[in-house]
């Protein structure tokens, strides 16, 4: 029986950890700037360089690593 649990467990691991890295590497690689998606959500409009930075100002986008 704790055979069969430490299995059950180990696969588990193995497949949240193989999502977890999925997950990461799809939305790392996703195209698109998140504050030019906001400010175009926000304004409804093409929006310039400006309006971009201060929304990526006030998301806290431009702290970098």
């Amino acid at each position: 029986m704790m055979h069969f649990l430490f299995g059950l467990l180990m696969r588990a691991i193995v497949v949240l950890a193989g999502t977890g890295v999925l997950t990461f590497s799809l939305l790392w690689h996703a195209p698109g700037d998140p504050a030019f998606a906001i400010a175009m959500a926000r304004y409804d409009a093409v929006v310039s360089t400006d309006v971009v930075d201060i929304v990526r100002a006030e998301a806290g986008l431009d702290a970098g690593f």
